[in-house]
């Protein structure tokens, strides 16, 4: 049983990019969650524009990821590993 929250928890706090546990988690509208690096890389690579790799159709201008909320939920988590 524990195993098995230890290994929910790690999903909720792994970021799905890089793999890593996530470094400033930032939310996007669509409320999935990145690094905020890996976010910065994703503008980057699509020329100023962020798609979420998710789900189709959501799009955030490149020069406002700065005001992406932090998810404060998974920051909490990570303070407890």
């Amino acid at each position: 049983m524990v195993s098995n929250l230890t290994a929910l928890v790690e999903n909720v706090i792994t970021c799905p990019i890089c793999l890593k546990h996530f470094d400033q988690p930032r939310m996007l509208p669509c409320s999935h969650t990145f690094c905020f690096q890996c976010i910065q890389q994703m503008v980057t690579d699509n020329h100023g524009v962020l798609e979420c790799p998710k789900r189709d159709g959501v799009k955030v201008e490149g020069n406002n990821i700065g005001e992406l909320p932090l998810n404060e939920t998974v920051r909490g988590l990570l303070q407890l590993f």
